[in-house]
């Protein structure tokens, strides 16, 4: 009870000091905050191999409805008390271990292939990589009547991109060779937003992109030796991809 009744003093205090004093960035502040909104990464496998002639891409999706969430980094350097530069991203890559064939029978003789044991097809070897960086500026604006609470408006640019590279030739009688998956997006926005600097060095914030633009282009190339295969597509969003912020101010 006694834990109880100082946890809740300390948080009251704290909030206290929060309203009470001024909270908000300044000149040469750092902020890094933890985002949960849209997913910005983009992903394209390669293509199974086949022995078929025909092969079909389409564009990825970039719309943002479409889009799973995703949790981010976000960082700002305040290079005045009004003005901040944005920055951020992430890597992530998968290695696939390759695994051999194996052969099965037929056996002819028995009813409806009863006695058959069937093939193990080839576990391709090959890699998976991708990252999404975005870089931009934004303006601060505080609150009149409203201590600690800012708005903010202004512009990003961003770049993801996505490899998949699988190849089964050392392990299959059957290969065709290196398949390839690749996809990039290049991606535009005009963003708004608020932040509420709760404690000194503690804010929560909100933030959607008002207008946003991307442009996708997604390749495959389903063998060694063929050509690439692709597919782009644009995309235009208007109040999208609201995105929750809880950071620390350095």
């Amino acid at each position: 009870m006694v834990k109880r009744f100082i946890l809740l003093t300390c948080a009251v205090m704290l909030s206290i000091c929060g309203f009470a004093q001024d909270n908000g960035p300044q000149k040469g502040d750092i902020t890094v905050a933890a985002t949960l909104g849209a997913n910005s990464f983009v992903s394209q496998n390669a293509p199974v191999v086949t022995t078929l002639p025909n092969y079909y891409v389409q564009a990825l999706s970039t719309d943002w409805f479409d889009s799973k969430l995703m949790v981010g980094i976000d960082g700002n350097w305040f290079f005045s008390d009004k003005w901040s530069l944005r920055f951020g991203g992430g890597l992530g890559f998968t290695s696939f271990p390759g695994y051999a064939e194996k052969i099965g029978t037929f056996d002819e003789d028995s009813f409806a292939g009863d006695g058959s044991v069937p093939t193990y097809e080839a576990v391709a070897e090959g890699y998976a990589f991708k990252y999404n960086v975005y870089a931009g500026f934004d303006r601060y604006f505080s609150h009149n009547e409203v201590k600690n609470l800012y708005f903010h408006v202004g512009g990003h640019a961003g770049f993801a991109y996505s490899l998949n590279e699988m190849d089964s030739e050392k392990y299959s009688s059957t290969s065709m060779g290196i398949s390839v998956g690749e996809a990039f997006n290049i991606r535009a926005a005009v963003n708004a937003g608020v932040d509420y600097y709760f404690l000194p060095a503690m804010f929560v914030g909100l933030e959607v992109n008002a207008l946003q633009y991307t442009y996708n282009v997604t390749t495959i190339r389903p063998q060694s030796g063929l050509a690439n295969l692709s597919a782009d597509s644009h995309n235009f969003g208007f109040l999208a991809a609201p995105t929750l912020k809880i950071g620390f101010k350095f």
